[in-house]
């Protein structure tokens, strides 16, 4: 340019009036001139002589006229590319942008902008060239209503110069979806009240993610809070997740105890554990331990605990799974024993009918030989004694097969409170005076489904029991109650329903663990030779399981036993 404007020579003034046509071409310019100055470049001051020249109303200052119109074009064509490169920057850039002035009028937008205007809302939406952002976004209804009015505030703090650069999260759904986005608004030049920029990231696609992996940890939060598992996640036994179950196991109100806590290693004190070690691996470990649910509390878990690691966050974490298996080993106790008494049942049972043929044949020839030595009465009296002790073998056979289940039974609606006070006076008589009898029944309780004669012998036999455990004397106490069990706390093999309860207490020595876990097996007794088959509670507990309801026995060294026949209700009945 400036060697454009150095060409040109200072003219005569008088030149300017010798054509109409060229006044009028003057005036044109002059207009033009006046329209650019200050929006791109003024034109410089020319001197010379040897052309046309055109006059500037405002300065009296002459210019060449040739030259300047030829300056004007090239800045024409400077500010049109210019404005074609702006244009496609703007649409290039990954954002929603317009361009406003000091008034918020709308001096420029990108592709993005005019798609994003057109799909949320319509066609011939506003938020065009020429348009005000201002009364847009305040004009605006429906779910992004507020969040456009904090975006025209925004606008208008940058605008006035309150702040240098405003960033707002809002969203502004579209009839059949669901956007947000991010505004940033910027001055066009901080020195000067020049308009502003702004810019609408769409963070649809971020939030939208944000809320399923949200819903995401929701659900398995709630998969880990249900899960019949302890979980306890911590690093350096800082705690960084617990479960209900957890705290359940631990005693503690809440998952948050147990969070509160800033070293959980309390949670396994020396004094309170006990384990050994199931299968060792190098990356995890499983014990068996004993935990106390709270300090100072009685009540003890037997708790599988698996130890490992997984990544949380920048650093790995510990992962302990508790799982109580208190009750999973009580079962399989009870497995253990049932199959035990399975197999000796079926043992006593081959060796019960076995004998049986034997006592048959005993006594058929001692009824013979009774007949035929009628004018011998001594051999007769020996034959006798042949007979009553097969007699008595009889007996003992139908007390094995009592207890292998294979004896005949005949069920029917006994009422026990009524058995009970029928052979309080005869159990009174065979215990002995030392003994004291108490009856303590439940007048509410329906009848039972159960062989009488056979319970009366049980009875009966528990009662012996008894007085053997108290030879000095003591009390003896016979209850009777009804229970309803459910899947949760029926006991042995029993199905869930209603059972009529005998129970049997005695004041004598009782019996320790070991002698206890054997006292249904046939054959085994604690008293002296001669004095006791082995086979009473054998007898009884075969009897219990054979009419449908189970046996439990309790008992301490010193503390007595308790023995608990839990009957099947008659069916008509039972639902009294």
């Amino acid at each position: 340019m400036a060697s454009t404007w150095a060409t040109c020579r200072r003219i005569p003034a008088t030149a300017m009036t010798e054509s109409d046509s060229r006044r009028a071409d003057t005036e044109r310019l002059r207009a033009l001139i006046d329209r650019l100055h200050g929006t791109y470049a003024d034109i410089r001051e020319l001197v010379g002589n040897d052309t046309d020249t055109v006059f500037h109303r405002d300065s009296g200052t002459h210019y060449v006229l040739p030259e300047a119109q030829g300056a004007l074009r090239e800045l024409e064509r400077q500010a049109r590319h210019f404005a074609s490169e702006r244009a496609a920057i703007l649409d290039a850039l990954p954002a929603q942008i317009a361009l406003v002035d000091v008034n918020g009028d709308i001096l420029a937008v990108n592709h993005d902008w005019r798609d994003s205007s057109r799909s949320l809302l319509g066609d011939d939406s506003p938020s065009y060239l020429g348009d005000n952002y201002l009364t847009v976004c305040e004009n605006a209804t429906g779910d992004g209503a507020e969040g456009a009015r904090e975006v025209a505030s925004g606008l208008r703090a940058v605008l006035s110069g309150q702040m240098p650069r405003f960033t707002y999260e809002y969203p502004c759904h579209a009839p059949n979806s669901r956007r947000w986005f991010l505004v940033t608004i910027t001055t066009l030049e901080p020195e000067a009240a020049s308009g502003a920029v702004v810019m609408h990231f769409d963070i649809s696609a971020r939030v939208l993610a944000q809320e399923r992996a949200e819903q995401w940890r929701m659900r398995l939060g709630s998969v880990i809070d249900e899960a019949q598992v302890g979980i306890l996640v911590h690093r350096q036994f800082q705690p960084l997740l617990a479960n209900r179950e957890l705290a359940r196991l631990l005693g503690c109100t809440s998952p948050g105890d147990i969070m509160a806590l800033a070293d959980c290693s309390v949670l396994f004190p020396a004094d309170h554990t006990r384990g050994h070690s199931l299968r060792p691996a190098d990356d995890e470990s499983v014990e068996l331990i004993t935990l106390r649910q709270a300090p100072g509390r009685d009540s003890e878990r037997l708790v599988e605990r698996r130890t490992f690691s997984i990544p949380w966050d920048a650093a790995a974490a510990q992962v302990e799974m508790l799982t109580d298996v208190t009750q999973q080993r009580v079962v399989e106790a009870r497995l253990r024993q049932s199959q035990k008494m399975e197999a000796l049942g079926q043992l006593t049972g081959g060796v019960a009918h076995d004998f049986n043929n034997l006592l048959t044949v005993i006594l058929g020839n001692a009824e013979l030989l009774t007949e035929a030595l009628v004018d011998a009465p001594e051999l007769a009296g020996l034959a006798e004694l042949i007979a009553k002790s097969a007699d008595r073998g009889a007996q003992l056979t139908s007390r094995l097969l009592s207890f292998s289940r294979q004896q005949p039974l005949r069920p029917r609606p006994v009422s026990i409170n009524g058995l009970i006070c029928g052979m309080r006076d005869m159990l009174a008589r065979v215990l002995g005076e030392p003994v004291e009898v108490g009856v303590n029944c439940d007048q509410d309780i329906p009848p039972a489904l159960v062989d009488p004669g056979q319970l009366e012998d049980a009875l009966l036999n528990l009662s012996l029991n008894a007085r053997d455990a108290m030879p000095d004397g003591g009390d003896l106490t016979l209850e009777t109650g009804v229970v309803d069990m459910d899947e949760d706390d029926v006991v042995g093999e029993l199905s869930p329903g209603r059972y009529v309860t005998l129970t049997v207490t005695d004041t004598g020595s009782g019996m320790d663990a070991a002698t206890l876990s054997r006292a249904f097996e046939p054959f085994f007794s604690t008293k002296d030779v001669g004095k006791g088959s082995g086979l009473g509670l054998s007898m009884i507990f075969g009897f219990v399981s054979q009419s449908g309801g189970h046996l439990t026995l309790n008992s301490e060294p010193g503390k007595g036993t308790c023995a608990t026949l839990y009957l099947p209700c008659a069916p008509a009945l039972s639902g009294q």
